[in-house]
């Protein structure tokens, strides 16, 4: 019996997590989010080839999860203005985000959530990025290009849909995207048939 004492009492704690923009890393931390974006994405984002220049011009619009001091988590978005209609959403992962992600929208009024990366082992990476996403970019509208297969994660943290999008990611499977509200977006298309 007194083997299981020290179990039954001892306090267990969770490592430290916070997140932070990824304009605020230094450099020396950019080949760590390399390494937890290209088992997932080297075959399916053309964009990973510079890592300086992505986190230079998409840096800021970066979320980064980091655990017990090691980054264990990315969330990339894009802003566009798209008027609250979800049919000016680009409709190809290639148009939303363009080269290195530097393309600029004039006067965005929409933050596309793009994707949730995380490294091998890690728990609760998505919850801890999308709720710090929710509190910290204010633009009036905001929602997710996702592969269909997250619709599910993010009805949970409270998106609707309010398009899909036929091959969306062609060199993704699933191809299928669809868009979700979290904020904003005229409500008229709030259905999982809206395209």
């Amino acid at each position: 019996m007194s083997d299981l004492t020290p179990a039954l009492t001892s306090k267990q704690t969770l490592p430290p997590v916070t997140v932070v923009r990824g304009s605020d890393l230094h450099p020396r931390y950019f080949l760590e989010i390399l390494a937890i974006l290209l088992p997932t994405w080297q075959d399916t984002d053309p964009y990973l080839d510079d890592i300086s220049a992505i986190m230079r011009n998409a840096g800021d619009d970066m979320l980064v999860r980091v655990t017990d001091g090691r980054i264990d988590g990315v969330l990339r978005t894009k802003c566009i203005r798209a008027d609250g209609d979800p049919h000016r959403v680009p409709a190809t992962f290639e148009e939303l985000v363009g080269p290195y992600w530097s393309r600029r929208d004039p006067d965005p009024d929409t933050r596309m959530l793009v994707d949730v990366t995380k490294r091998d082992g890690a728990s609760g990476v998505a919850k801890t990025l999308v709720e710090s996403a929710l509190d910290r970019f204010q633009e009036p509208n905001l929602g997710t290009f996702s592969p269909e297969d997250a619709v599910g994660l993010h009805t949970r943290f409270g998106a609707s849909v309010v398009r899909s999008i036929p091959a969306g990611r062609p060199h993704h499977a699933p191809s299928q995207v669809v868009v979700m509200c979290y904020r904003g977006f005229a409500q008229r298309d709030q259905s999982p048939a809206a395209s």
